[in-house]
């Protein structure tokens, strides 16, 4: 062996875990530690205290769904889209407009950061005056048979 103790991962795939969200990652999933172990869990917000069940589990981390939230965090709102969650074209409508703004400022500064390798300051993201209803991204789910299952 090469010295090196090879450490598990403190959860499995179902298990139910607690977890304080503290970021969001690249692709707006929130982002919590259990001895830590990075887990990921979409729909979640900085500052949210949830309980996820964990359906993979990596070396170095795991990615969990969202069962509840037990304290939700001071930037999470009620989504203003029915579909929020299911259709995957708006990962971020459970946080407040000003608090996504914040969070695409954070996302560009770390990439130039960490892909670059630049310290630059980053400008505040210009928000709108009426974000919804306007989209340049879409996915749209296509199935196979018959009554659109």
């Amino acid at each position: 062996m090469n010295g090196k103790t090879k450490v598990r991962p403190p959860v499995k795939t179902g298990d139910a875990v607690q977890l304080e969200i503290v970021d969001l990652n690249h692709a707006g999933e929130g982002v919590g530690s259990l001895e830590g172990f990075t887990v990921f869990v979409p729909g979640t917000a900085p500052g949210d205290l949830v309980t996820a069940r964990v359906i993979s589990v990596q070396k170095s981390y795991a990615r969990a769904l969202l069962d509840s939230v037990a304290r939700a965090s001071e930037n999470r709102v009620e989504p203003p889209c029915g579909h929020f969650g299911r259709c995957g074209g708006c990962a971020l409508q459970h946080l407040a407009y000003e608090a996504q703004l914040k969070y695409k400022q954070k996302i560009l500064a770390d990439a130039l950061r960490r892909i670059g390798g630049l310290q630059v300051p980053v400008p505040p993201v210009l928000g709108m005056a009426d974000p919804w209803r306007y989209r340049n991204k879409a996915q749209v789910p296509v199935a196979a048979g018959s009554g659109g299952r």
